[in-house]
């Protein structure tokens, strides 16, 4: 997976939008989705604190449970959001 697309995943502010690369990353090439989330999930807490649009942190949250149950169950804690 090219180094751009960690990078601006990590830059994002958007949580709707990187849940759909996510999952269509995981359509693709499952291992490289999942090095790919290795690479971004720390900013991930932060990113669902500061959105205010539920539909995209609940994508963002199903896309990450897809890949990492139990990284979802940190991010519904850490950031507060159920």
């Amino acid at each position: 997976m090219k180094p751009q697309i960690a990078d601006k995943i990590k830059a994002s502010t958007y949580p709707q939008a990187i849940g759909a690369l996510l999952d269509s990353a995981m359509g693709v090439d499952e291992k490289k989705a999942r090095e790919l989330f290795d690479k971004t999930k720390d900013t991930y807490a932060e990113k669902i604190r500061t959105s205010t649009d539920i539909f995209a942190i609940s994508l963002l949250l199903e896309s990450v449970r897809e890949i990492d149950e139990e990284t979802a169950k940190r991010l519904e804690k850490e950031s507060k959001f159920k």
